[in-house]
């Protein structure tokens, strides 16, 4: 039968007489006798909530201790029970809490101007390193660094911690912005570095201007033919340059223009054009006219290829030797002391520990 605690507690009673006077009350639904727990008793801190659920300001206390409370309508006084033998469910991951993490220094090969990503480290145009989120996967930290953010503030990172990352016990450290150095100055503390020189904020000093490769769309100007063993594309200047049926490899010929102005040669094409592209890439409205027509039907029309070319252009790149240094700082041991452990008396919840421990917080352990 399911044994049902309450504690009845008169503002009286909290007012003028101490924790031990309290009446602790037990019904079950029956008559049978209640079979309490060994060193069943209020202990710990207590603490008090005001009518908006919040904690007061203070109000954490040692049973026996001598702080002064001034309670208001609504506030609510929440007193820990204790017993001997009860479960403890906190330790997620280990059995004693978590082990410190010692101060480090790591250092990313950066790219330029970009969004960020997750373990991505960017710097901006001004020289300076956006926003970025580093995983400790061996010691299970989640570092975030954000210099428009104080290093007191909560998590602001655009990624946190899985369900599965919380249960296994990660935590989220922030890497602060400056930090004090051996002679007592405040220095950044996520440096951008030149073959080992600080250039942070120096992007002139970190980046050289470079002929660099991309790609980009062009378009095609497609003919669309229905003949007598299917659909065939035309494809080029005057639909002229290729001819595709299906099952044909793609073609690269100077088959794309820029702007209605210039074709590009064969030599620039970086996405050669298929006949599985064409289908994809012809207005639907077209494809059926063709189709639905009779042999010789045709239709014209243009589709945009995307990276469809090579471009060659001067952009701004970072210089060899860039790299971006950040000093993380020490994350402190969580220190989860149950109290006295029954050896040989602990079980597995997923990733969850349970110890039973001699005396501890209750948890619905009958003896």
């Amino acid at each position: 039968m399911k044994k049902v605690l309450s504690v009845a507690m008169a503002s009286a009673m909290v007012l003028g007489m101490g924790a031990n006077a309290f009446a602790i009350q037990y019904a079950s639904g029956s008559s049978d006798t209640a079979a309490w727990p060994a060193g069943f008793q209020f202990d710990g801190r207590m603490f008090v909530t005001n009518k908006d659920g919040d904690i007061v300001t203070g109000s954490n206390t040692k049973l026996d201790g001598k702080t002064r409370i001034n309670f208001n309508e609504g506030d609510v006084i929440w007193m820990p029970l204790y017993a001997n033998n009860q479960k403890e469910y906190t330790v997620v991951g280990a059995h004693q809490g978590y082990d410190k993490v010692e101060a480090t220094t790591v250092t990313f090969d950066p790219v330029l101007k970009i969004n960020q990503v997750e373990e991505l480290v960017a710097i901006d145009a001004n020289g300076e390193v956006l926003p970025f989120e580093y995983r400790d996967n061996q010691n299970k930290v989640l570092y975030w660094y954000n210099p428009n953010a104080a290093d007191t503030a909560s998590y602001t990172g655009p990624n946190g911690l899985t369900a599965a990352e919380v249960k296994a016990g990660w935590r989220i450290v922030k890497i602060p912005n400056v930090v004090e150095n051996n002679y007592g100055k405040k220095v950044n503390n996520v440096r951008v570095l030149l073959n080992g020189t600080d250039v942070t904020g120096n992007y002139t000093a970190m980046t050289e201007n470079s002929l660099v490769s991309n790609t980009q769309a062009a378009d095609v100007y497609v003919k669309v033919e229905k003949t007598a063993s299917g659909i065939v594309f035309h494809v080029g200047d005057w639909y002229r340059v290729a001819t595709l049926k299906k099952g044909d490899p793609a073609v690269s010929a100077n088959r794309l223009y820029n702007n209605g102005a210039t074709f590009y040669n064969a030599t620039d094409v970086a996405t050669p054009l298929s006949y599985e592209m064409c289908e994809q890439l012809v207005p639907q409205s077209v494809l059926n006219v063709v189709m639905n027509g009779a042999v010789g039907a045709v239709g014209n029309t243009t589709i945009t290829v995307d990276d469809a070319v090579k471009v060659d252009t001067y952009a701004d790149v970072l210089k060899a030797g860039v790299e971006v240094v950040a000093n993380l700082p020490e994350v402190a041991a969580v220190n989860e002391d149950l109290g006295e452990i029954e050896e040989g008396k602990w079980e597995t919840d997923g990733n969850y520990f349970v110890n039973t421990v001699k005396y501890g917080h209750y948890t619905g352990n009958i003896d």
